[in-house]
């Protein structure tokens, strides 16, 4: 796995994020340091279920990175859990992470 750059996630949660105003930016921000350490390729460490930035369960991953747009959605691509997160947060979805 190809680890971006220090500081190039949370640049992209905050642009990716960004048209949805200043508080989406924050929580982006907040939920993926408090779920990964803004680590792309970790596992929650308690079930080995949860995956990546935004600690995605496998099946709420794919159903809704469909539903935002991702033809051929990757849950170890960090690009992917960006945007399915951006989507869960546009329909108000926020609820579904402890740390948001």
């Amino acid at each position: 796995m190809v680890y971006p750059p220090s500081g190039e996630i949370p640049q992209y949660i905050a642009i990716t994020f960004k048209d949805l105003g200043a508080e989406a930016v924050d929580w982006g921000l907040r939920v993926a340091k408090c779920e990964s350490g803004y680590q792309p390729y970790v596992s929650n460490h308690t079930n080995g279920k949860a995956k990546g930035l935004f600690q995605f369960m496998p099946p709420t991953f794919y159903a809704n990175a469909k539903r935002a747009g991702i033809k051929d959605p990757d849950l170890w691509n960090w690009r992917h859990q960006v945007h399915t997160a951006k989507y869960m947060y546009s329909i108000g979805q926020q609820k579904q992470w402890e740390c948001s």
